[in-house]
């Protein structure tokens, strides 16, 4: 026969959800606060997807969701008229160039025409200031090139005049090189990770492609309607255009957020923590109400009860304080997101210019964790209360210990009596435990993390020089057409500043070698077999022999003598420092000369002379990349002394200064000063990095007094919901001490003692396996960031640590404090 009593259930599960307020309370203030940890985390974790797939978009120039190279007429039609497609196309044509700008030696600058562009690309720039043009005399480009330029200020609507070369189908597709007039109808800037085709282009009309019209689009990029079932869109878009041998349809964006396996493993643990510790405290407080009141479902079971009804009624409570308490947690790590994620995400670049979002779906995910979490901690409690025995439940008393009582001591001290008291339930212990020490380990790692890696030891690590300029121009191009920015009189300026104690120089020419089997072919082999290893393609010797100039160019890189000094003392080959000063023997380097043997003769051509010369290879030398690239051919190493006469007034890659002791600040005040009119000088220094590393310590800092202050609360309020049921439970008991000639204060000690036991164990944890855990965490950091040494944060830790030893001693005896209101006669009377 059916039971079905669901009328009642209701009615019994209400009535004791109203009849248990303080248990209601402390589950309530737990699901909030593993909420608020989860929310906080999946928004951190969101948002930096977010950000990597803006800046990988970003380096595309476009958001749309697929790009078709040189369309035709045709397929464009085709395009506009599939129903998957949104109307709007983001068509863009190649005028021409800008040529012979000054500035703009060693970039090729692109004339853009584009449509959409708004739809397309402007959610990719950021500081956008004017429009994009719409007469055929505007033009719009990034703050980067118009420094390049030497447009420091730019301003709408003023004039630049540009020397530009149109393509002009009339001529075949030729280009006149012409100076024209235009005016800026706007700029942006470009905050991608790498030097993207946004900064190296200028973009114009389409008045002025009417005005010069061009054959055939570059691209046109297009959105889906719907972006699910991306791949099998993009395979209806290749069937229907019929892509030709010199087309690529190339998928861009997806709609998916960007974030590799590795970043993924990462937020799944760091969620997987937070429902574990959430995990701890529900369960707790789960456990202790059921196990307090398993008479009251003993008799539920004697009036028949099943035992999946029991379960109904716990499933019920827990369910019904979990509405109130959820949206309450999903609220607070929403508006706790807008101060943590900016903290999380300030060392990633483009963060600056990030609005934090909290997407409603990171705000359901974090709901589902919540209830997870909540389910999976009521499950063996909520099992426990269905299983319970009539007859065991008459017998049970929450301070019967199943284990055979020890004899004791004559004279049993009050610790140690608070130690056997806190005993008797080993489980509630370890749980209390394990909750306060994830708080206390958590606060160990982050505070050993910001002492163990210091200001100071990243600069030694990591910057060698007080400041270092580069030019930009050749920094930023790596082309085989070089610019000179520092000049002799600029030079000169630097060199006169007070408080330079030495000074180095890196010069480069541009040149291309003539490739031959002797020399580079072992060369080949070695360079063909890290590219293999990497899933590149390999290179082919017969684009170096046909055209060397455009394939095989490569840098002749001047550096002072003492750097080949400073090689020496630690070299097993040391270099005839002599005969490289004279010019007599140049160097290859580690990073892309390995395989060329010792002794070759290279002959090279300078590019821009087309002058040939023959240099020995007297050896190879660890050499810094420094952000220096070129072509494929392998760099050549010569003196300063000698890099002149291959090619007057060699291009000055990089000037490094190191300042005498206590003069720092005024030597990089003044070189700032001498260089801040040229845009195209850029600048490092020890003062600024160190500043921007502290700052950045800073803002961990503060992330890790959030964690701290919410995992500490989480073991706090378990701590917190043990203690008040330990000592209600136990008001019986603690009468009968009284009523047997214990005085309240030694009661007091009693309880007092109880509490801190739990903070002693929690801090031995700490000491021991908490340390343990710290230090290899530390190696694990110090191998990827390659500095730090160990640093026990011996003061951080003890100042915690009061803090918990006074709330584990005060908390129970506020909480005694409450009971012992009623007389020792009224406490003995009520019935446990």
């Amino acid at each position: 026969m059916r039971n079905n009593n669901q009328a009642i259930i209701k009615k019994v599960s209400q009535r004791y959800y109203r009849a248990n307020r303080t248990r209601n309370i402390v589950l309530a203030c737990a699901i909030i606060l593993t909420t608020v940890l989860i929310t906080a985390a999946c928004s951190i974790f969101y948002n930096y997807s977010k950000l990597s797939t803006h800046q990988e978009l970003k380096e595309n120039g476009t958001t749309a969701n697929a790009v078709l190279s040189r369309p035709t007429q045709k397929q464009i039609d085709l395009l506009r008229g599939m129903d998957i497609l949104q109307p709007e196309l983001n068509i863009q044509y190649k005028l021409g160039s800008l040529i012979g700008n000054q500035g703009q030696a060693g970039i090729d600058v692109n004339m853009i025409s584009a449509t959409n562009w708004e739809q397309f690309s402007l959610s990719l720039v950021d500081n956008m200031q004017g429009a994009y043009p719409t007469e055929n005399n505007e033009v719009m480009m990034s703050t980067w090139l118009l420094n390049r330029l030497g447009i420091s200020t730019p301003q709408v609507g003023m004039g630049i005049p540009l020397s530009v070369g149109i393509n002009d189908i009339k001529m075949g597709g030729g280009a006149e090189v012409q100076t024209l007039s235009f005016t800026l109808s706007g700029f942006y800037e470009d905050t991608a990770n790498i030097s993207t085709e946004n900064k190296r282009v200028a973009f114009f009309s389409e008045a002025l492609l009417e005005e010069y019209p061009q054959n055939t689009p570059d691209l046109v990029g297009f959105f889906f309607k719907d972006i699910s079932g991306y791949q099998d869109k993009m395979e209806q878009v290749q069937t229907s255009v019929v892509i030709g041998e010199n087309q690529h349809l190339i998928p861009s964006y997806d709609g998916k957020l960007n974030m590799s396996v590795k970043n993924f493993f990462i937020a799944a643990l760091v969620v997987l923590f937070f429902m574990f510790d959430g995990y701890l405290i529900i369960y707790n407080v789960a456990y202790i109400s059921i196990t307090r009141d398993v008479r009251f479902y003993g008799l539920l079971k004697t009036l028949g009860m099943t035992y999946k009804q029991i379960k109904n009624i716990v499933y019920r409570n827990a369910f019904r304080t979990a509405l109130f308490a959820l949206p309450v947690g999903i609220l607070l790590g929403w508006v706790l997101s807008f101060y943590v994620v900016p903290l999380a995400l300030s060392s990633f670049a483009g963060a600056e210019s990030m609005n934090t979002q909290v997407n409603s779906w990171v705000l359901l995910i974090s709901a589902i964790f919540s209830l997870l979490t909540m389910f999976m901690s009521y499950r063996a409690p909520a099992q426990k209360a269905g299983k319970t025995s009539p007859i065991e439940a008459s017998k049970f008393t929450a301070l019967k210990n199943t284990k055979q009582i020890s004899k004791g001591r004559k004279n049993a001290k009050i610790p140690y009596m608070a130690l056997k008291n806190i005993l008797r339930n080993k489980k509630r212990v370890f749980i209390v435990v394990l909750t306060l020490f994830l708080g206390t380990s958590t606060l160990l790692t982050l505070m050993t993390f910001l002492k163990s890696f210091s200001v100071e030891e990243y600069i030694n690590a990591e910057v060698k020089y007080d400041i270092a300029m580069y030019n930009h121009v050749t920094r930023a191009s790596f082309s085989p057409t070089e610019e000179q920015h520092f000049t002799p009189e600029l030079m000169a300026q630097i060199s006169a500043v007070d408080g330079i104690r030495e000074m180095e120089k890196t010069t480069v020419v541009s040149i291309y070698q003539h490739y031959s089997d002797p020399i580079y072919s072992e060369w080949l082999r070695i360079a063909n077999e890290f590219k293999g290893s990497m899933g590149e393609e390999l290179r082919d010797k017969t684009l170096y022999e046909e055209d060397p100039r455009t394939n095989f160019w490569g840098l002749l890189i001047g550096i002072d003598d003492k750097k080949v000094e400073e090689y020496n003392r630690t070299a097993e080959t040391p270099i005839d420092i002599e005969a490289f000063s004279k010019g007599q023997i140049s160097l290859v380097t580690d990073i892309n000369g390995s395989g060329i043997p010792i002794g070759a003769k290279i002959p090279f051509t300078v590019i821009d002379s087309e002058k040939t010369f023959e240099v020995t290879v007297g050896g190879q030398m660890t050499f810094a990349r420094d952000s220096m690239n070129s072509g494929a051919a392998p760099w050549l190493i010569v003196s300063n002394h000698v890099i002149n006469n291959y090619h007057p007034d060699a291009v000055l890659y990089s000037v490094k200064v190191n300042a005498k002791i206590g003069e720092e600040q005024d030597v990089l005040d003044a070189i700032t000063l001498i260089t801040s009119s040229d845009h195209s000088i850029s600048r490092t220094s020890k003062i600024e990095q160190a500043k921007a590393f502290d700052d950045l310590k800073r803002s961990f800092s503060y992330l890790a007094v959030v964690i701290t202050i919410i995992l500490s609360s989480v073991g706090i309020l378990n701590f917190m919901n043990t203690m008040i049921v330990s000592v209600l439970s136990r008001k019986q008991e603690l009468a009968v001490f009284a009523a047997i000639g214990a005085t309240k204060k030694q009661i007091k000690r009693l309880i007092t003692f109880e509490g801190l036991w739990y903070a002693l164990i929690t801090f031995t944890f700490t000491l021991t396996v908490g340390s343990g855990i710290n230090y290899l965490a530390f190696h694990v950091i110090r191998e990827n960031l390659g500095f730090g040494t160990f640093t026990y944060p011996i003061v951080p830790l003890l100042l915690y640590t009061c803090v918990v030893f006074f709330l584990c001693g005060i908390i129970p005896l506020l909480l005694y404090r409450l009971v012992s209101r009623e007389s020792v006669v009224e406490r003995l009377r009520e019935v446990g």
